[in-house]
């Protein structure tokens, strides 16, 4: 699951942004670079957001918190919950 979160968090980092510089130079395919983006976010969303409910050292606060996180700002919170709690727990390069 971890190797699933990883590849679709980068994957759609790098599509969103590709997509948010077709939209800005108003080239065609920008809005269909973003949604592809934004589906893929939802992978790694829901396997966030599956490792925190399932974690049961974590404090109903917390798992609050993560979840709008997740919710609001999707691939930065993405981002610091990889380095912060899947990274040192996994062990992973």
């Amino acid at each position: 699951m971890i190797k699933w979160y990883k590849s679709s968090l980068i994957i759609s980092i790098v599509i969103i942004i590709i997509g948010a510089i077709f939209k800005i130079l108003h080239w065609q395919g920008g809005k269909l670079l973003f949604f592809i983006g934004s589906l893929i976010s939802l992978i790694y969303i829901i396997i966030g957001l599956n490792e925190i409910f399932k974690n049961d050292t974590k404090s109903i606060f917390e798992k609050l918190l993560w979840f709008l996180g997740f919710i609001l700002f999707s691939w930065i919170i993405g981002l610091i919950y990889y380095f912060s709690e899947l990274k040192p727990k996994y062990k992973l390069k």
